[in-house]
């Protein structure tokens, strides 16, 4: 959906060419939502300066209709400023590209939010189809929400993760922790898939970010902190309790004790515990292990860390019980 037809040209051949079947122009905002209800499109490409249309107006619109499976929307924007790629993630974009951009790059983004579609599409209708045995339902839907989203956090977890079991190693160690703060049995079982979508809102970030070899600059970090709302609106609108949990683990794992973390600068119980205990697994196991722009540090090094943060990013009570699942952990091996 774009005014500039030469920019609907350009896309609409490049998908073809790529093998994307199906792809309908529209350049009137007018028109697109009548497009959108008769199509029932797989993604939507949106222009978010739209002349003579409101394209902030009409991409709240579209995600108003979406129904219960993700819908990807990419924004385009000719220059992609603060402003521009706030205003986008706030209305409901999953991302926000440059006009005339790198065409490599939109068909990795693309293909990355297509693949979780088909996951939501998938557990859609592994919901519909449960429906019709009662008997069941319970046990197996949970099962297929763990597989999904098990399956969800690897797919994204591979673009920096070369053993590809951080997730699996985030989710462990939070449960440990879980446990020994006495949350029950079945919230332990959630949390140890949930843990790991923590950062499906990475799929947003380029690989240039992501994988950069040294530290960040100011617009490089604030393209990083975009994965937290993104990776939420990822999560949002699930009916189970695995992805409810997700999702709150994802909008508030890097808040801080002390109240100067992000998004919200939520600050002690404020953050839900989900958020806090995770917050802890996470940052030991980026600690410990490789890191594009330092190596892994010594546990010993990590505990230190852990000393001079608590009260100020971690709460006290969540590192006394890591510290307690960690000792139990070495004496056993």
């Amino acid at each position: 959906v774009d005014t500039d037809e030469t920019h609907n040209f350009i896309l609409s051949r490049m998908l073809e060419w790529a093998g994307y079947a199906n792809v309908t122009v529209c350049t009137k905002a007018v028109d697109a939502l009548a497009l959108y209800d008769r199509l029932n499109p797989d993604v939507v490409f949106l222009d978010l300066a739209m002349r003579g249309a409101g394209a902030p107006s009409l991409l709240g619109q579209i995600k108003a209709r979406e129904k219960r499976t993700f819908l990807p929307v990419i924004a385009f924007a000719g220059v992609i400023t603060r402003e521009a790629r706030h205003l986008a993630v706030s209305q409901g974009a999953s991302d926000i590209l440059a006009k005339f951009g790198d065409s490599d790059e939109v068909l990795l983004r693309l293909g990355s939010f297509l693949q979780i579609r088909h996951l939501h599409s998938c557990l859609r209708q592994e919901n519909l189809t449960l429906e019709e045995t009662v008997t069941i339902r319970t046990s197996a839907l949970e099962r297929a929400h763990q597989d999904l989203a098990e399956r969800m956090a690897h797919a994204v977890e591979y673009r920096h993760d070369e053993r590809g079991d951080h997730a699996t190693r985030i989710g462990n160690l939070s449960a440990r922790i879980g446990t020994a703060l006495g949350m029950p049995a079945a919230d332990v079982e959630v949390l140890r898939v949930a843990a790991g979508l923590h950062d499906v809102g990475n799929v947003c970030v380029p690989d240039i970010v992501l994988l950069k070899p040294g530290p960040l600059d100011s617009a490089e970090r604030e393209l990083m902190e975009l994965h937290v709302p993104v990776g939420a609106e990822l999560l949002s609108r699930g009916h189970s309790s695995l992805l409810r949990m997700a999702e709150e683990i994802a909008r508030t794992h890097h808040e801080y004790w002390n109240g100067t973390g992000y998004p919200r600068r939520l600050r002690h119980e404020l953050i839900p515990l989900t958020g806090r205990i995770v917050a802890i697994a996470d940052v030991y196991e980026a600690l410990t292990n490789d890191r594009p722009y330092r190596p892994a540090k010594s546990h010993d090094e990590a505990m230190a860390e852990f000393d001079r943060l608590t009260a100020v990013q971690f709460d006290p009570t969540v590192v006394r019980a890591f510290r307690q699942v960690l000792a139990e952990q070495r004496r056993a091996a």
